[in-house]
């Protein structure tokens, strides 16, 4: 096989196909699998979550993810996966872990493979993925330079919309990130996970869509800001701080949108760097619920401006 690497622009599609035989812990059932990129260098701790399964041991899953290469020095391409039992109050208990790793010399580009893994801490378990190193939007040396560039120099922030033929939403982002991986279930109009990352600072913007009804609006919108900052103060552990909660970022302008729009701050260690997390969830009054999150490497006024920028440019079908 001839030698080749990975190159700006190349993409990771990941399906976390499903589990079975996993350890029976309290177990409730409700059982799901992180994927965190396992290189602390090369991102801000970006995790993806799969769906969460009910009152099974062999969970089917049928997740896809798709994560971007935004450097020429990546060697290899690291995931960690971890699969724990969702719990509403406490830890959510842990039924194992792996690590895998993509090199591109030992697999061809654009072909899909598959791998069963042997999760590890736990007496039983098996992971089900598959995986292809798509390189049909690999970046050019020019166009790079171009872009790199540009975000060198602009001391303000712009912003464009994307049009991802999504037909409920569109994303409108600070010009200098680029799309790093998506989870989109577009044919039930419900479930949708957009990710961004800035080449330049590796700052990361996590995008989250959930279509629900009036009944369970308010329950799906306490359990989206608990679960995701749960997320986040159980992988800091000591070292997670609080720094804002809950702040009403609602405006006069935007209120018309919003039945709540919530802001909270932290800060959070990732692979052992710290990193600062700003989240606002917003529930929309057509009971749609947006997570917009961003990961940076400092704390300031300007990364808050900008996650609210985010939030109200984007477009969100009302229908």
């Amino acid at each position: 096989m001839a030698t080749s690497s990975f190159q700006p622009g190349d993409q990771i599609i990941l399906l976390v196909e499903k589990a079975e035989k996993l350890e029976s812990s309290d177990i409730n059932g409700k059982s799901y699998c992180m994927v965190i990129e396992d290189d602390a260098s090369d991102n801000c701790g970006i995790m993806r979550k799969t769906k969460t399964c009910m009152a099974t041991l062999d969970p089917v899953w049928n997740s896809t993810f798709r994560f971007s290469i935004c450097s020429e020095d990546v060697a290899t391409f690291k995931l960690l996966f971890e699969v724990f039992d969702w719990d509403r109050f406490t830890k959510d208990d842990f039924l194992g872990r792996v690590r895998f790793e993509i090199v591109p010399d030992e697999i061809t580009a654009n072909v899909s493979y598959k791998q069963t893994l042997k999760l590890q801490g736990v007496k039983s378990g098996v992971l089900h993925i598959e995986y292809k190193w798509d390189t049909t939007h690999r970046i050019s040396g020019t166009a790079r330079s171009r872009t790199l560039l540009s975000s060198a120099h602009d001391t303000s922030v712009s912003f464009c919309n994307l049009d991802l033929k999504i037909p409920f939403f569109e994303p409108s982002i600070p010009t200098s990130f680029v799309l790093h991986s998506d989870s989109i279930e577009v044919a039930r109009n419900r479930d949708m996970l957009l990710s961004f990352i800035d080449p330049l600072t590796k700052n990361s913007l996590s995008i989250t869509y959930l279509k629900t009804d009036a009944e369970h609006v308010n329950t799906a919108f306490d359990e989206l800001n608990h679960d995701f900052l749960k997320t986040i103060q159980n992988g800091s552990g000591t070292k997670y701080a609080l720094l804002s909660f809950n702040e009403d970022v609602r405006g006069e302008q935007t209120s018309h949108r919003y039945v709540k729009a919530i802001q909270t701050c932290c800060r959070a260690f990732v692979h052992g760097e710290q990193v600062f997390v700003t989240f606002i969830v917003c529930n929309y009054r057509n009971a749609v619920l947006m997570k917009y999150a961003l990961f940076s490497n400092e704390d300031n006024i300007d990364n808050r401006k900008i996650l609210y920028q985010v939030a109200i440019k984007s477009k969100i079908s009302l229908n």
